[in-house]
């Protein structure tokens, strides 16, 4: 939250103000506020879970339960899309980056369905689990996240040592931030 605060006057003048239609926008949002809303909703249902009498539908929060995942791999594929966009434009919008990306992205989400298919919590699902457990389809997706993001910086990284070498990009702030922001967007995620 107070990462959003202190960058929200940059981002009103650098997201919002782009058309509709930029899907650069689209995906930036969703990863910044995608991540708030998915955690505020976790967050309700979990004090519901453990201090209301109100109580949810059992099948309700077997479906909230297994869909986590999937949430988490939205939010974290808008994430990604920002820094595929980056390193496409690092390759000078070759083609072939451009479907290997497409390869990854396409893998990404057949591993996020894959993991919610076989890691569907069973019909005698305990709502406590919410609270004490970590939906098993985080593994699926995280590690084909894991692949992409390690793929991102590795072309990063080679790109960067393939154009300096050249002479290119000696003194180029934009190249060494992107590359910092890549490596550490790695890192953290």
């Amino acid at each position: 939250c107070r990462e959003i605060l202190i960058t929200l006057d940059d981002e009103v003048d650098l997201i919002w103000s782009k058309p509709r239609r930029s899907w650069i926008k689209w995906a930036f949002l969703l990863a910044r506020y995608g991540a708030l809303s998915l955690l505020f909703a976790g967050r309700v249902i979990e004090l519901i879970v453990t201090y209301s009498t109100m109580h949810l539908h059992t099948n309700s929060l077997r479906i909230w339960f297994a869909l986590q995942g999937l949430l988490a791999f939205s939010i974290m594929a808008g994430a990604e899309i920002v820094m595929i966009a980056r390193v496409h434009a690092l390759y000078n919008q070759n083609k072939w980056v451009k479907y290997g990306f497409i390869a990854l992205m396409l893998a990404e989400v057949f591993a996020a369905f894959l993991g919610i298919g076989l890691t569907f919590p069973s019909p005698s699902f305990n709502p406590s689990m919410i609270i004490t457990t970590t939906p098993g389809s985080f593994e699926y997706f995280s590690i084909s996240t894991l692949v992409s993001q390690t793929v991102l910086v590795v072309m990063s990284v080679a790109r960067y040592r393939y154009m300096y070498k050249r002479g290119h990009w000696e003194g180029t702030r934009i190249i060494k931030l992107m590359l910092r922001d890549g490596t550490l967007a790695f890192v953290v995620f």
